[in-house]
């Protein structure tokens, strides 16, 4: 994880799940652990990936126009990951999940999220 920077003194525990989403306010990833956001982080490797899109979060996008927090990428924070295939990527005016290779992915090994987007271990 690079450059994290915790809110309100929080840590992660890394037994659980975090889910893991782009802080258009900061410009990083916010990291969020049981309903509360933990910290924010400019790269972070997650194993046990899941991809997941809110409908409802992304036809309020449609129909308003205005972004707000309907994708993660969801699973265990990891020190190091190997085998990156490609890029994910979501965009909610083309596609309703994250997409690779021009497919649907829900799932992955293995993910590296930073500044150029996530990065998919299969």
């Amino acid at each position: 994880m690079d450059n994290f920077t915790s809110y309100k003194g929080r840590v992660i525990n890394k037994a659980i799940p975090v889910q893991i989403y782009r802080n258009l306010r900061n410009g990083m990833y916010s990291i969020r652990q049981g309903g509360l956001v933990i910290g924010h982080c400019t790269m972070i490797m997650l194993e046990g990936a899941e991809f997941r899109v809110s409908q409802a979060g992304r036809r309020r996008v449609l129909k308003t126009k205005h972004k707000n927090v309907h994708a993660t990428v969801c699973g265990h924070v990891a020190h190091s990951i190997e085998g990156i295939n490609g890029m994910a990527y979501y965009n909610p005016y083309t596609c309703d999940a994250f997409q690779f290779e021009g497919e649907a992915i829900h799932k992955a090994a293995a993910v590296m999220i930073d500044h150029n987007g996530v990065h998919v271990a299969l």
